[in-house]
């Protein structure tokens, strides 16, 4: 009985010793580390408003029995763009050709605000907002920087460069 006391207590022991080294299942490896793949570099990002290309044109200053007034286009055809302080009402027009209202959109690199433009009846088709000469926005165009854009949905936006003669017609208001 000795003996087979014995030969209890060993079995653990020997049963232990029967068992081989564990096998790692080939799913449960340790994985490989590669390095990446060389990631591709991004297309530049599309060149927005304030990085892109001034609209062809130029600004002229006139000043007339109603105030001041500047234009922006190219010579021999009618502006692009005007901004015209009316001095009997105290308000700025800022016009574009067309025919239709809608909103008029002037962005400067501080923020953008939307007016609602009218046609003005003229001889030549221009949709005009109408600004009062403290609107914040005005100083904003004046002095953003290098430029600014004058967007009307269904028209091509147009980019101005912020020349004194902007800021001169605002001062013409104030004044």
């Amino acid at each position: 009985m000795i003996a087979f006391r014995k030969a209890l207590a060993l079995a653990p022991f020997m049963i232990a010793g029967c068992v081989g080294k564990p096998v790692t299942p080939p799913s449960a490896r340790p994985p490989i580390y590669r390095p990446a793949p060389p990631v591709p570099l991004a297309p530049p990002p599309v060149a927005e408003w304030e990085n892109g290309l001034v609209s062809p044109g130029s600004w002229t200053y006139t000043k007339d029995a109603r105030g001041g007034l500047a234009l922006f286009g190219t010579g021999g055809t009618d502006a692009a763009l005007s901004i015209r302080c009316d001095v009997s009402t105290r308000r700025i027009y800022i016009s574009r050709p067309g025919t239709v209202a809608a909103r008029m959109t002037l962005r400067a690199t501080t923020g953008a605000r939307a007016y609602d433009a009218k046609p003005t009846g003229g001889a030549v088709p221009y949709v005009a907002a109408e600004l009062a000469p403290t609107d914040p926005q005005l100083d904003a165009l004046a002095f953003s920087r290098g430029r600014f854009l004058v967007g009307i949905p269904g028209t091509a936006d147009i980019v101005v460069p912020s020349w004194p003669e902007v800021a001169r017609v605002i001062e013409d208001c104030r004044g």
